[in-house]
């Protein structure tokens, strides 16, 4: 199985928990509920594993695309139709996975950094 079919797979898992009458996280809306969780799965199975703080960033990334989306337009599919509703959710991811991308870029760039300038004087 492909990354991409693994992705899928994930992410219809979760909507058929919601459509069960199961507990999931509305993020944004349950109608795209299975898209955040599975590109954090993706990011633990396929990238590296994720820990709690890595967890807490992309939910914080997530969260604030979407409240830039409440405020300024709608997340509701009633509204902006099932498109919108998985536009949102598929930026929000899209902020998450680019948080933990950055923060592992961040942590190689200044552990080299840190080795490759630091110079004693006597």
């Amino acid at each position: 199985m492909n990354v991409i079919d693994w992705i899928n797979m994930y992410a219809l898992a979760v909507s058929e928990e919601n459509a069960a009458g199961g507990r999931v996280v509305t993020a944004p809306t349950n109608g795209a509920c299975g898209i955040i969780p599975a590109v954090l799965a993706y990011y633990d199975k396929f990238r590296r594993p994720v820990n709690e703080r890595s967890i807490a960033r992309y939910f914080l990334a997530a969260g604030a695309i979407g409240a830039l989306y409440k405020m300024n337009a709608s997340i509701s599919g009633a509204e902006v139709g099932c498109q919108g509703e998985i536009g949102v959710a598929c930026s929000m991811a899209a902020a998450g996975l680019t948080e933990n991308y950055w923060a592992a870029v961040r942590r190689r760039y200044a552990m080299r950094r840190k080795s490759r300038w630091s110079i004693t004087l006597g």
